[in-house]
């Protein structure tokens, strides 16, 4: 990271003594054309001739500083921007090589437990529950990244089958989350809309997931689903700490992550919160980040009834 700080620094300084070096030249070649036009027109006698040249000289001079200005603040916008995705790209990979780590280590340890001591009936149900546990964790890491990468080339055209939304996340309830006692869930029912069904488990899954990695110790998770005729609304409520107003664009960016990496105490690869902004937006629904009532972060879907 601190590499990459420095080539920042010198692409950065690299490009100030440019414009610096340019705008000098630029001033210090117009001086001596209007000192050298001056001249001729007091030899030549011919002030007229001087003053046309000096506007062109402000002219044109102008518009090449204008321009120049805003090509370098162009460049110095776009490397902004590039250093800042490499480094939270940079940030992704640490993150990600750790969560595909973690998981992977802690299997391997239960299956070797499992083959090389005798265990008890329920030391040996404990441990295949901790395995089935980070064989999900896992498995949702390996969907989330594959999902990413395809979400900017789905096509809003296939999102139009039925989808049981209420049946989907009681059955998401029972088979990603194994029924969690700290999620309390208010569901209408036969909540039907058009739709893709496992992108919205994705959406449900992730907003969940997050609800419960950011939420207080022991703290419960809200799920509400209601319908009108016109909507539903998926509303997703934790009680943790929430996520700041100036933090609450950045989190739907790919590979985002608020704090420092070094220091972080959750897991996560930072993709969460952009498949849920794409599924959103490929269902041409709308959601907002807010801070519930007594702390805590409330995330609100608005799925409209198109039928």
């Amino acid at each position: 990271m601190k590499r990459l700080e420095r080539k920042e620094s010198l692409a950065r300084y690299t490009l100030y003594v440019l414009a610096i070096y340019i705008l000098f030249q630029i001033i210090w070649w117009g001086t001596h054309i209007i000192a050298l036009t001056a001249e001729n027109a007091s030899i030549t006698n011919d002030p007229t001739s001087a003053t046309k040249v000096y506007g062109m000289i402000i002219g044109e001079g102008s518009v090449f500083v204008l321009l120049m200005l805003g090509g370098f603040f162009y460049i110095h916008r776009t490397l902004r921007r590039e250093f800042k995705l490499a480094r939270i790209q940079s940030a992704f990979l640490l993150s990600v090589t750790h969560e595909l780590k973690t998981p992977v280590a802690a299997i391997k340890l239960g299956v070797a437990t499992m083959r090389n001591r005798k265990l008890t009936d329920d030391q040996t149900a404990e441990l295949l529950q901790s395995i089935a546990k980070e064989t999900n964790r896992l498995q949702t890491l390996s969907e989330n990244i594959l999902l990413a990468a395809k979400l900017d080339v789905k096509d809003k055209e296939e999102l139009k089958e039925p989808v049981d939304f209420t049946g989907l996340i009681e059955k998401a309830n029972r088979a990603v989350f194994s029924n969690p006692k700290n999620v309390i869930t208010r569901l209408d029912e036969s909540c039907v809309m058009q739709g893709d069904e496992a992108l919205l488990q994705a959406l449900y899954v992730n907003l969940v997931e997050n609800a419960i990695k950011y939420n207080k110790p022991n703290g419960l998770v809200h799920v509400n689903l209601i319908q009108t005729d016109e909507s539903l609304t998926l509303t997703v409520q934790d009680q943790g700490d929430g996520i700041p107003m100036q933090e609450r664009e950045n989190v739907k960016k790919k590979f985002y992550r608020m704090g420092n990496e070094a220091t972080r105490r959750h897991q996560g690869t930072g993709l969460g919160l952009f498949i849920v902004d794409h599924i959103v937006k490929l269902h041409r629904a709308s959601w907002k980040i807010d801070q519930a009532e007594g702390g805590g972060c409330l995330i609100s879907i608005r799925f409209d009834r198109v039928n």
